[in-house]
């Protein structure tokens, strides 16, 4: 299209690659120890630690994802300015990736590189390529950014698709684990926390700052108060290293 339609996508993509980085971290971490329990067999602990990092990606991820859809133009304009403006939408769309990302990072190098099945990995990328070229082909000349957003996002879907096909006997019963429900109500009581301060036009990053906080803390206390098992394991680890009082 232009050379602004590229600036809005690339205002978006930028945003999503920020918030990547703290999902994707986790699968970079525990690489060399799911290496370590494949190559002496243990199978329990790679299980155990694959099916974690799996819940740990959605309890992330997740709200993520839908905190930055709703607070798209208050991260756009603070990250971007205002000349940006057009890259509200294409972020909107492109956020949910983050989820996709994520899990494809856990289930790609954390579980199939280990397992020796590098080829599958392969075969993910090249069919997510296929697929955004096709999407770009058909909506970036109707759609601009916004279609390139939606090729992005959909050839994630497809990576995650091939990769679960391929994982579907050891992942199956990760995804039955995770408390969707726990999640949705803790990110629906933030989001009803927060959402009022978009309307207070105290500026982007003091919307971002104030929302940010109460929308992850209420949603963390959610979930604490739920007992969903991951969370209460990570707050304990917390507890544990805070100084203690004589």
């Amino acid at each position: 299209k232009s050379d602004v339609d590229v600036g809005y996508y690339n205002a978006a993509v930028k945003i999503k690659s920020v918030l990547l980085g703290v999902v994707t971290s986790l699968g970079a971490v525990l690489l060399p120890r799911a290496s370590y329990y494949i190559e002496h067999g243990l199978n329990d602990e790679f299980q155990k630690i694959s099916k974690k990092a799996i819940e740990f990606v959605f309890l992330i991820a997740l709200p993520l994802s839908i905190y930055f859809m709703i607070f798209a133009k208050e991260g756009v304009l603070f990250l971007s300015g205002s000349a940006y403006e057009g890259a509200i939408i294409p972020m909107q769309i492109i956020m949910p990736a983050l989820l996709w990302i994520g899990l494809t990072n856990i289930m790609g190098i954390q579980m199939l590189v280990p397992l020796g099945r590098e080829k599958v990995v392969l075969y993910s990328e090249i069919a997510g390529a296929l697929v955004d070229l096709v999407i770009n082909l058909i909506l970036i000349p109707r759609m601009a950014s916004a279609g390139a957003a939606i090729g992005t996002l959909v050839a994630e879907i497809v990576v995650w698709i091939v990769q679960f096909i391929a994982l579907r006997v050891d992942v199956t019963e990760a995804y039955r684990r995770i408390r969707y429900g726990k999640i949705l109500f803790a990110i629906v009581l933030g989001i009803i926390a927060s959402i009022w301060i978009k309307w207070m036009q105290w500026g982007a990053f003091v919307t971002l700052a104030f929302s940010s906080i109460i929308f992850f803390g209420v949603y963390f206390i959610i979930l604490v108060l739920a007992k969903e098992p991951l969370v209460c394991e990570i707050k304990n680890q917390i507890v544990e290293k805070l100084p203690k009082r004589n």
